[in-house]
């Protein structure tokens, strides 16, 4: 266990102060963050987590943890491209007490979060974010020139 950490959500959505989580010792909520205030969070964090189990298409945090060169600990139901174990620690979705246990392990262990945080970061050295990000342009481009959109083929990793 680790009494000191502390867990920072940074949201832009309205999530009510009267949840459970946001009274736990330890939790501190950034309501409304713009997204210097996020990077900022984003810079000072030993380990990002992906706490969701499903994602369509790639979560662009997953994309701003990658291009941070943080360790991430995510559910494989939005773990879009990771490999699990090399890129990122991987839990089963739903799996609450593997997903706990792994951000207590990359909390643990100082050289698994430097090995995963370089290989994070690797993957957008290596370009596996740029088709991901040419859709995602394509979209914007067409819905501001008021046509159809036509999709990019995303390339599933090896």
């Amino acid at each position: 266990t680790h009494p000191a950490a502390r867990l920072l959500m940074v949201t832009d959505e309205a999530v009510s102060d009267r949840h459970p989580w946001c009274a736990m010792p330890g939790v501190e909520v950034w309501w409304d963050a713009d997204a210097t205030r996020a990077q900022r969070a984003l810079a000072t964090a030993a380990v990002a987590v992906l706490p969701r189990t499903d994602a369509t298409g790639f979560p662009m945090k997953l994309l701003n943890y990658l291009a941070a060169a943080k360790p991430i600990v995510a559910f494989h139901g939005a773990a879009q491209g990771l490999r699990p174990g090399r890129d990122a620690l991987v839990v089963p979705d739903g799996d609450i007490a593997g997903f706990a246990a792994a951000i207590t392990a990359a909390l643990s262990d100082v050289a698994l979060r430097q090995r995963l945080g370089e290989a994070a970061r690797a993957l957008v050295d290596a370009g596996a974010a740029d088709a991901t990000l040419d859709r995602i342009e394509s979209i914007y481009r067409r819905v501001l020139a008021h046509t159809a959109p036509h999709l990019v083929p995303v390339p599933q990793p090896e």
